[in-house]
């Protein structure tokens, strides 16, 4: 109970004796809005009834009434923080303890303000003096090991909670937090853990210790050991469903499928909105082999989830995987119409249509992606690279102009531009400029290398080109295009021989491999009939 209701219930209580000990007199009816602990006790009631803002109000008529009183300044921070009034709140607890510096709830209070402003040195002088006025004073304790830890004082912390263990050993929280600065400050999870088990050992219930040794166990990669503590948070609160999600999740790392998709049914059960548990079952059911269940499952994301898209490009991946490219494609196309600011749906639906070589028509959505999304960078730029592939070239460097203009930085965009110009003899010395500034963004790219190489080549000094190839291949070993070029600029310089090697070493490279009537063979073998 408060004081000043104590003051009232004896007021109240002296009175009634007085007048059971006279004879009935008229008593003149109290002015409510005048009488001060009557003020105070309507303050009182509004506070506990959530009414912050009218309970303020009444205290500050109060407080006109009387300015030093240290309690109604008190009473006033706490309705203030209610009222996310954060700094008002901390000028009348400082208020309070100017008054009454006895009042140890207030300097408590004020410290636990001080602490959410990041004021923690102030915090700690505070609860250090209510800790010499009360030793006994658990939450000071507390209070001041937070601090500590805010001021990177580690080895403090941990000796003001060692220090209330002392006054009181059952304190589970001080075993709590020493356990906490050891895993999160200190890197001593051994001792952690002895810790959390100390705490365990008075209160073997309690949650957030439990809890926090689970996932100390996690970090540590002891599945084992964190499932059997998650088991024992259900086993206390059956509907904790946090631990049955990180039951469900840990039995799947430890490839125990069914059990697994038993605690995610049963999550499902309790919480049938809970959309990420059924992308999750949805994974689960696909990589046990069940696809139809999977493509149920992830089918059931509503639109509004935040892994609505997460489950379609699933389902389409179920799709593609099956060879069902047409299923893969009706999928997309009815995410896209149901919603059209995604750009990965446009992205997968044109990698898909070319992988089926419909190139036309990932064209199509390709250029259905910019029109909804036109200031989407790899949209773009995806469009280029298939502008390039269909023989549209200027179509492509357009489209990587734009790419550059909503992004200056881009390295592949810079490179793809200046070796185009390299590649039709214009614009070297903008080329130049392009593809050296590429390779400042992404050094050590063998791509990027092997476009300067040409862009010398293109401007008449081989010997300089030759020089940037070489360094070229090394970073991108047996890359096709980087060993065409070696060859031509070796051919320049009239070593034949080296040429040849080259061109040769060219037609076993991958790329030649799976396309061996395509242009850039066709081209090669060109260059060795010259040799011959």
């Amino acid at each position: 109970m408060r004081p000043f209701k104590l003051i009232i219930t004896f007021i109240l209580l002296t009175s009634m004796v007085a007048c059971a000990a006279k004879k009935p007199v008229k008593i003149s009816k109290i002015d409510e809005d005048k009488d001060p602990y009557y003020q105070f006790l309507r303050a009182d009631m509004l506070a506990m009834d959530g009414d912050a803002r009218k309970s303020t109000e009444k205290l500050r008529k109060l407080i006109e009434e009387e300015p030093k009183q240290a309690f109604f300044y008190y009473l006033l921070a706490q309705n203030l923080v209610q009222m996310r009034k954060g700094e008002a709140a901390v000028e009348a607890c400082e208020t309070a303890v100017e008054l009454d510096g006895t009042m140890l709830d207030a300097k408590v209070f004020l410290a636990q303000l001080y602490s959410a402003q990041e004021k923690y040195a102030a915090a700690a002088k505070l609860v250090e003096d209510v800790i010499h006025q009360d030793p006994k004073r658990e939450d000071a304790y507390l209070i001041l090991a937070k601090q500590c830890v805010g001021m990177n004082k580690f080895d403090k912390a941990i000796r003001s909670l060692k220090s209330l263990l002392k006054v009181n050993p059952d304190a589970v929280m001080a075993h709590y937090l020493i356990g906490s600065v050891y895993e999160k400050n200190l890197n001593r999870p051994g001792r952690a853990i002895r810790q959390y088990r100390e705490a365990l050992s008075i209160d073997p219930g309690n949650i957030p210790v439990l809890g926090a040794l689970a996932q100390l166990y996690l970090k540590q990669g002891e599945l084992k050991k964190a499932l059997k503590i998650y088991d024992d948070i259900v086993d206390i609160d059956h509907e904790d469903l946090g631990a049955l999600l990180r039951i469900a999740l840990i039995n799947y790392e430890l490839k125990q499928n069914e059990r697994a998709i038993e605690i995610f049914q049963r999550i499902l059960k309790m919480n049938p909105e809970a959309d990420k548990i059924r992308y999750y079952l949805g994974i689960l059911y696909e990589s046990m082999g069940n696809v139809e269940m999977a493509i149920d499952e992830l089918s059931k994301v509503p639109l509004n989830s935040g892994f609505y898209k997460e489950s379609r490009l699933y389902i389409a991946s179920i799709y593609r995987t099956s060879k069902q490219y047409r299923s893969a494609e009706d999928v997309l196309r009815a995410a896209i119409k149901e919603k059209n600011d995604v750009p990965e749906f446009y992205e997968y639906l044109a990698a898909l249509l070319e992988e089926e070589g419909r190139n036309d028509t990932a064209l199509e959505v390709l250029q259905q992606g910019h029109s909804e999304l036109p200031d989407d960078e790899k949209i773009i730029f995806l469009l280029s690279i298939l502008y390039e592939r269909m023989k549209m070239r200027d179509d492509a460097v357009d489209a990587m102009k734009k790419v550059l203009k909503i992004n200056p930085q881009n390295a592949n965009a810079l490179n793809y531009i200046g070796y185009s110009y390299a590649d039709r003899g214009e614009k070297l010395d903008k080329a130049l400029k392009m593809v050296q500034r590429a390779l400042v963004l992404k050094p050590g790219d063998g791509y990027i290398t092997d476009s300067l190489g040409w862009v010398y080549y293109k401007r008449g000094d081989p010997e300089k080109a030759l020089k940037y190839l070489m360094q070229a291949i090394e970073l991108a070993p047996g890359e096709v295009a980087i060993l065409e070029h070696i060859g031509i600029v070796l051919m320049e310089l009239g070593n034949n021989v080296e040429a040849k090697r080259y061109f040769q070493k060219a037609l076993k490279g991958e790329e030649a491999k799976q396309d061996p009537d395509g242009e850039v063979v066709g081209r090669i073998r060109s260059k060795l009939e010259e040799l011959k």
